[in-house]
């Protein structure tokens, strides 16, 4: 089923299933739980406030898809200082495509543009974020804050697993594709896992190709707890210069940490920050 979402002309009422009965808030989107093959499309041009955070479950060949409708500039998900814009919590096979984030606040905090996060128990597979835009983030730049209040908790496109991933339990299957992540306090794409961030190694089949990113708070693109993960095609310029010497202390480019057999290709990175340390375009923890 297609389900169309217009802030200007729409209606919590209406059915939602046609361009001409659409919804109107990100409430009643919540208010369903979708199925594989289901799509919840915005209107092209429109707004609207708060984190967009649907249920439900895809599944393989016949994912959710988060998309747009209509002509002009792409739909744009303004999170006014939640957590995130967008957030895929617990959920298989969704994809999100073509839209834009904003997530501003008064105050620094650990925010994200579009964030994934895994369910604690089984295997998350099956997240595509492709041909995005984030931008205007206030996140968190500051590396010597406590655990989860730090500048590693947080990202443009921020994909991530509670507490410590296992063989079991970890993510698998996702595609971070084509995006452009800018102008943010945070880093610009991250995959990690929430606890012990240098250990644990179980993520697989993830992929960060395409993106452009410009212009962040902090790293540029940081993947950890991954095998085998492809970071390839990617654009990194001016990471960090948006964050302060003696609160963000360290950044690379790209990089990666606890991970195996990690492929880097045909990446360009130019004019990353050196604050205390570091400040190269390319690393590995």
């Amino acid at each position: 089923m297609i389900y169309y979402v217009d802030n200007v002309h729409g209606h919590d009422g209406n059915e939602g299933t046609s361009a001409a009965s659409p919804w109107k808030s990100i409430e009643k989107v919540h208010a369903k739980k979708y199925e594989p093959g289901d799509e919840i499309l915005f209107i092209r041009g429109g707004c609207w406030q708060g984190m967009l955070s649907p249920v439900g479950d895809g599944a393989k060949g016949a994912p959710v898809i988060i998309g747009a409708y209509g002509d002009g500039p792409a739909p744009w998900i303004d999170g006014a200082g939640a957590q995130a814009a967008i957030k895929l919590e617990k959920v298989d096979f969704w994809t999100v495509r073509g839209i834009r984030c904003t997530n501003a606040a008064p105050w620094r905090f650990p925010r994200c543009g579009i964030m994934v996060l895994g369910r604690p128990v089984g295997v998350t597979r099956g997240i595509r974020i492709e041909n995005c835009e984030v931008s205007n983030v206030t996140g968190e730049n500051r590396r010597p804050l406590p655990r989860y209040r730090n500048m590693y908790n947080n990202s443009g496109i921020y994909v991530t697993f509670p507490y410590r991933c296992t063989a079991e339990n970890h993510l698998d299957d996702i595609v971070v594709e084509n995006n452009h992540v800018h102008d943010v306090l945070t880093s610009g794409v991250r995959v990690n896992q929430e606890e012990d961030g240098q250990t644990d190694i179980f993520h697989t089949n993830i992929v960060l190709r395409g993106n452009l990113i410009e212009r962040t708070g902090t790293d540029g693109i940081i993947m950890a707890n991954s095998i085998k993960p492809l970071i390839e095609y990617n654009r990194c310029y001016d990471a960090g210069a948006l964050g302060v010497k003696d609160e963000t202390i360290v950044i690379a480019g790209v990089w990666c940490c606890a991970c195996s057999d990690a492929t880097f290709q045909y990446n360009e990175v130019a004019r990353t920050r050196l604050f205390h340390n570091d400040g190269t375009a390319f690393d590995t923890d």
